[in-house]
């Protein structure tokens, strides 16, 4: 019985971790006729998929990055239920999946719409006030992407905390998710956030940093 449970978690991470792999900027990138490892940010992730490839483009990508986080996690679920060490780290598994894809050699996107995709189901309440942190990062920094994701990132594990304190069911944790679960991995993916814009910190400190235009 043990062992038929660790071989339905490992393979459901295992999932979690290809589902997270599949490069659809990428994908979408190639469609339009770029490769966006070459253009923009050279990063194939869905911000970069906007900025080379138009806004139609960009918002496909967003949606497939954000639609399988989602589903990776919604997966996990069907197989093992409830169990929420399994549960987080298969949401970790898919962001890994995304920063590093087996399918593009290892060399992927910042994972910020994944995480988005995971945290949206895990913790819905907190994710929706985390989007509006990531726009008021657009919108103070003059629309620079990484100040967005990196304020909605620090901003996740303060939100949920305060949330749980006020009113457990305020937290809006799904599939039975234990709060200490829940908070190691935002705190963990906060930091994982923080250390994969590392580059464009130090961009922005030389004033070289691409942002998007008003449109």
């Amino acid at each position: 019985m043990a062992s038929n449970i660790l071989i339905k978690s490992v393979a459901v991470i295992v999932l979690a971790y290809l589902v997270g792999a599949i490069p659809f900027s990428y994908i979408i990138g190639k469609c339009s006729g770029v490769d966006i490892r070459l253009h923009g940010s050279k990063n194939p992730g869905a911000s970069n998929v906007l900025r080379c490839c138009g806004r139609r483009s960009g918002i496909l990508a967003y949606i497939t990055d954000i639609g399988k986080g989602m589903v990776a996690i919604v997966i996990a679920h069907s197989v093992v239920g409830n169990n929420s060490l399994v549960l987080v780290v298969s949401a970790f598994a898919a962001i890994l999946g995304h920063v590093f894809p087996v399918f593009l050699g290892f060399k992927g996107g910042k994972g910020v719409a994944t995480s988005a995709g995971v945290m949206i189901v895990l913790a819905p309440v907190a994710s929706l006030i985390c989007i509006v942190f990531f726009f008021l990062g657009l919108f103070l920094s003059k629309k620079v992407v990484a100040i967005g994701s990196t304020l909605a990132a620090l901003a996740f594990p303060i939100t949920l905390s305060l949330l749980y304190k006020f009113s457990p069911s305020l937290a809006g944790l799904f599939f039975g998710i234990e709060y200490i679960y829940m908070l190691a991995i935002s705190l963990l993916i906060a930091t994982f956030i923080v250390v994969k814009h590392i580059p464009n910190y130090k961009r922005l400190l030389k004033g070289e940093e691409n942002a998007f235009s008003k449109k």
